[in-house]
């Protein structure tokens, strides 16, 4: 959710050309919010819908409910955040490319025209690291979880290699990422 707001708050400042801070606050709101609302949610009435913990700390269990409970809680949320992303991600790219296209073509080499190639350089490139590792570390990921809930008798054992090697990655990409940044540092 937050690499979502990342690419949202890119794609808006791209656009306006000047960093958005009205909607940082809103953003980190929405982000501690939906988390909480959505494992809130399987205890709403007398006993947990979560059932019980199988192997990989995954929802066990045969009903529809469980099933539809596994998809809900995470990796549907997670492929429609995927694919608004990769969509931002693409706006982004061709916007930005657009603006350094036009701007080199002027051929000015005014404080100006270098200043905001620099912000671009500086502002834009390092956060589409983060969409980018995203994508490619919740894809694999997230086709394993779906191939098991859609056929569990059946698991393909690259999608079980490709999860495992990948999934334990997630955070420390993320960090890498973080610490990468000269404006965090």
């Amino acid at each position: 959710l937050l690499i979502l707001f990342i690419v949202i708050h890119l794609l808006v400042f791209t656009i306006n050309e000047r960093r958005p801070r009205y909607m940082e606050h809103v953003f980190l709101s929405l982000a501690c919010i939906v988390p909480l609302v959505i494992s809130v949610f399987p205890f709403i009435g007398k006993t947990s819908h979560y059932g019980y913990a199988g192997d990989w700390c995954w929802i066990k269990g045969d009903s529809g409910y469980e099933n539809f409970l596994r998809l809900f809680c995470l990796y549907l949320w997670m492929v429609s955040f995927i694919v608004v992303e990769f969509v931002c991600f693409v706006i982004v790219i061709v916007k930005v490319g657009r603006h350094l296209k036009r701007i080199e073509t002027t051929s000015e080499d005014s404080p100006a025209v270098l200043l905001k190639i620099r912000q671009y350089k500086k502002q834009v490139y390092p956060l589409l690291c983060y969409p980018l590792v995203n994508m490619i570390l919740a894809i694999p990921v997230s086709a394993n979880r779906i191939q098991n809930a859609i056929d569990k008798e059946n698991p393909i054992f690259g999608l079980y290699m490709m999860h495992c090697t990948i999934y334990p990655l997630w955070g420390f990409a993320n960090a890498m990422m973080y610490f990468v940044s000269k404006e965090t540092i």
